[in-house]
C-alpha cells in the first residue's frame, strides 16, 4: 500500500464526520464519504471502542483523516454527517454545520428525530448500516476501492448488522457486503477487529451513557 500524499498548503474545504465515540459503522461511513466527495477529509473525534481506536492507530496513514486542530473552520464549505443527524453529537464541527452557507449532507440509518439537523441533501435510509448507503453510491459511480477501504467498510456493515444476523438487516446491506468482498475486503482483518459482545441496541445505550457521563468529586 502507498501512503496518500496530502497537500499541507491547501485548506480543507470539505469534512466528513460521524458521531463522537464512533463505532465501526460511523468510522467506515466517514472513509466512504471521502471517496464520494472529492477533497473531503474525515475527522476522527476519538472513540471509547477499543477496536475502532486500534484500527485507526494502525491505519490512519492510509485513510484521509485530518486533525481537527489543523482545520480552518472558516474555510470549510461542506460537511458530510454520517451515522447521525444530531448536531450535538459531532463536537466542535457542530458550530461549522450551524454556520450559514455551509452545505450539509447527511447519511444515516436511524429513525428521524424532531431536532435533526436541516440538511442540504439527505441520503438517509432505514437499513442495517449507514455504511451500506454510501457503499451503494460508490458502486453506482464506479469508484474503485483499495482492499483496505473495502475492509473497513465491511467492518462497518458487519458490526451494525451482527454479521447480517440482526433483524434490521436488509437485502440492501447484503448487496453492499457482496460488492465489498468482490473489491478485495480482507476477512482475516474482519475477524481480528469485529466484536460481537454487544448488540446494536446495547451499543446505542452505551453510546448514550458515555455521551452524558458526568464526573463528580
Amino acid at each position: 500500500m502507498s501512503k496518500r500524499a496530502p497537500n499541507p498548503g491547501a485548506p480543507v474545504t470539505g469534512l466528513a464526520v460521524g458521531h463522537a465515540n464512533p463505532d465501526f459503522d460511523a468510522y467506515a461511513a466517514m472513509v466512504a464519504a471521502t471517496k464520494l466527495y472529492e477533497g473531503t477529509r474525515a475527522v476522527y473525534l476519538g472513540s471509547q471502542n477499543a477496536n475502532v481506536r486500534e484500527f485507526h492507530n494502525l491505519h490512519e496513514e492510509f485513510v484521509p483523516f485530518v486533525d481537527l486542530r489543523a482545520i480552518d473552520p472558516e474555510a470549510v464549505e461542506r460537511v458530510v454527517m454520517v451515522d447521525t443527524r444530531d448536531q450535538g453529537r459531532i463536537g466542535e464541527i457542530g458550530k461549522i454545520v450551524a454556520r450559514p452557507g455551509v452545505e450539509v449532507i447527511v447519511y444515516d440509518h436511524h429513525p428521524r428525530q424532531p431536532d435533526d439537523v436541516v440538511a442540504s441533501d439527505d441520503h438517509s435510509m432505514m437499513v442495517g448500516a449507514t455504511t451500506s448507503i454510501l457503499v451503494h453510491e460508490i458502486h453506482d459511480r464506479g469508484i474503485v476501492l483499495t482492499p483496505l477501504e473495502a475492509t473497513v467498510m465491511l467492518l462497518g456493515i458487519h458490526e451494525d448488522t451482527g454479521s447480517l444476523s440482526y433483524p434490521v438487516t436488509t437485502p440492501y446491506d447484503v448487496q453492499a457486503v457482496a460488492f465489498l468482498m468482490e473489491a478485495g475486503a480482507e476477512m482475516e482483518v474482519l475477524n481480528q477487529f469485529l466484536s460481537r459482545a454487544l448488540s446494536s441496541e446495547q451499543r446505542a445505550v452505551l453510546e448514550q451513557l458515555v455521551d452524558t457521563l458526568e464526573v463528580w468529586e
